[in-house]
């Protein structure tokens, strides 16, 4: 099974850590070698050690990502999914998207990735050339249970040295990334694989984060946070972690209603404070 990141590159659409260990459940009974087991025993201890994500190449650019009046649906005559959606992305910038079960958040990251036409209004989405996006999506650690390579091969980096290292940003050591088909990984070693495909061969302007927190115990979530405010590039973030949406403190926050309208918010309160059973 092939691997694909909804990604967008193509021309026109284009570190502050603690030192505090935490314990990490996600690294209890994963994989090992005999001949990787006995130089990587000790790296490979149910520790969570900082995680960081690359710098993204800086682009001569405040906008990221531009919405405009954004209509769709399914099907022509079909009721719309999406209605005059607007909103913009700067760079730099930490946005969170909330919104109910089924109000076509999904549909929405597949649209500003391109991976679906944005029928009727095609000219709606607008980035900058040099600008990439790229999505992780929640199916992510499904399709990579399924997958029987390792990690390395997975990233497929110039060299092993390279891969190991890039792998490491996300506390990915030892036997794990070099002798685990990723079909063998935990949840949370999954999720952090995903984190280092997303991020490699270079770090995209825009990261679209769609419940990241998924399969995560609470020190890889910890973890997840500190590299996200360490990281220099944009990110719109989809979550149902109340915890970890208060912790992102984004600088915009947007509602994706029943009707389809994106809204901006005051803050993640304002909309939980509507729906709690959300």
């Amino acid at each position: 099974m092939s691997l694909q990141f909804i990604n967008t590159n193509s021309a026109g659409f284009k570190v502050d850590f603690s030192c505090r260990l935490r314990v990490s459940k996600d690294r209890v009974g994963h994989f090992f070698t005999n001949r990787d087991r006995s130089q990587d025993q000790f790296i490979d201890l149910h520790v969570v050690e900082p995680w960081s994500f690359p710098p993204t190449p800086d682009v001569p650019t405040h906008s990221v990502l531009s919405v405009e009046k954004l209509n769709f649906s399914y099907s022509p005559g079909a009721k719309p999914l999406l209605s005059n959606v607007s909103f913009n992305i700067h760079k730099g910038q930490r946005v969170v998207l909330l919104g109910c079960n089924g109000t076509g958040k999904s549909t929405l990251i597949k649209l500003l990735c391109r991976t679906i036409p944005a029928n009727p209004t095609p000219d709606c989405i607008k980035s900058p050339p040099l600008v990439q996006i790229r999505a992780l999506t929640q199916d992510i650690v499904e399709t990579l249970h399924h997958e029987p390579k390792t990690p390395l091969q997975m990233l497929g980096a110039d060299t092993e040295e390279a891969g190991r290292k890039h792998l490491a940003r996300f506390g990915l050591r030892g036997a794990v990334v070099s002798a685990a088909p990723c079909s063998t990984l935990s949840g949370g070693q999954a999720m952090r694989v995903a984190l280092g495909l997303l991020t490699y061969p270079t770090c995209p302007q825009l990261m679209i984060l769609d419940e990241p927190t998924n399969h995560l115990d609470m020190s890889s979530i910890d973890a997840l946070l500190d590299a996200l405010r360490s990281f220099n590039g944009a990110v719109l973030l989809i979550s149902h972690d109340e915890h970890f949406l208060h912790a992102f403190h984004p600088d915009a926050v947007l509602w994706l209603t029943k009707r389809g309208e994106v809204k901006p918010l005051n803050d993640v309160d304002d909309f939980l404070n509507k729906y709690r059973d959300w």
